[in-house]
């Protein structure tokens, strides 16, 4: 999602979801020598109720976000994400 209305909207649908929860594990932090600058990468796990199914399910995948500190408060700047590639069936 792209802009302040359309992420309200996609974490307010989340929220409403009772099968929502979502976990990150970093594997990698870095800051930049300046302070200024980091991001983080690593995997995250996501339960919610899909909008195709309407059943419960479950998303692994990866991470990377990066930081802009800001006032002495570190801000995301970028989110991207991708979820792991389904198993082929056997």
């Amino acid at each position: 999602a792209q802009g302040a209305r359309a992420i309200t909207e996609l974490v307010r649908n989340a929220l409403a979801d009772p099968a929502f929860s979502i976990s990150f594990t970093a594997d990698n932090v870095v800051a930049a020598a300046s302070g200024d600058v980091g991001w983080t990468t690593g995997t995250f796990t996501l339960h919610q109720t899909s909008q195709t199914t309407h059943r419960p399910e479950t998303i692994t995948g990866r991470y990377v976000t990066t930081y802009r500190r800001t006032g002495g408060a570190w801000l995301a700047v970028h989110d991207i994400n991708t979820p792991e590639p389904a198993m082929p069936p056997y």
